[in-house]
């Protein structure tokens, strides 16, 4: 046997050392710091398990410590600095999407099919591919508007009420800036002439007040007239004797 051989014997360490080697080459340092980071706080979560107490007290003074959160403030922007970035955007991005839909169903559509059935009913779900929560709380936004209403003749169904295609448009984009006026059967503006309309409304309903009142008191002096020539002495009674 030749004794430059020599008989390589491996280690259960060395094993070990040659496999997160391996591992850390393969692996970019950000997965790699991270994935250290979660085995740390595994670790750390495990230890609080018997030594709760010396945990609590090194946690609560690692939370007072501005230092500590500056460190937690930079590790949690350099795992999830992008996510929220991403977040936010996406956000964004759903907000302004959100303007030219109304609880997810594109409002041109919607339009087009409060117009052609010339209401909101339950044939909506299929139609437009509503679930049934979906559709109630639609059913309850445009009931709240007013842009529907529930027709009698149509047993109890939700009926469009008269509008324009570019009213119903501006409500349904524009969360409802008109309102439906009894009186005047057509759609005013909350901001300005709406203002203007209960302005009118309510001086109508004052008048109306009091001309109610002044006929009740016109009616007790009348009363009063009749009940004191009653009692007068000029007054007669006379009994008439029908033959």
């Amino acid at each position: 046997m030749d004794n430059t051989q020599q008989i390589q014997r491996y280690t259960l360490h060395g094993v070990l050392l040659y496999k997160f080697l391996r591992w850390v080459d393969k692996k970019e340092m950000k997965y790699i710091v991270k994935t250290m980071f979660r085995y740390c706080m595994l670790v750390v979560m495990l230890a609080a398990v018997p030594y709760h107490t010396f945990m609590l007290g090194v946690a609560s003074r690692a939370i007072v410590d501005p230092s500590t959160v500056l460190v937690v403030g930079i590790l949690v922007l350099f795992f999830y600095g992008k996510a929220i970035v991403r977040t936010g955007r996406k956000k964004a991005k759903s907000a302004k999407g959100n303007q030219n839909t109304f609880h997810g169903v594109p409002i041109t559509e919607l339009a087009t099919f409060l117009f052609d059935t010339g209401g909101f009913k339950n044939e909506a779900v299929q139609k437009l591919g509503l679930a049934q929560k979906q559709w109630s709380k639609m059913a309850k936004a445009l009931d709240d508007a007013g842009i529907v209403y529930k027709s009698a003749e149509h047993f109890q169904a939700r009926v469009l009420r008269p509008i324009t295609r570019e009213q119903l448009i501006t409500q349904l984009r524009d969360n409802f800036p008109l309102i439906w006026s009894e009186s005047k059967q057509d759609w005013i503006g909350k901001d300005g002439s709406w203002r203007s309309w209960l302005a009118d409304e309510e001086r109508e309903e004052q008048k109306h007040k009091a001309d109610i009142a002044r006929l009740q008191r016109r009616k007790k002096k009348v009363k009063k007239e009749i009940d004191q020539i009653a009692m007068s002495s000029a007054f007669t009674r006379r009994e008439v004797a029908l033959v």
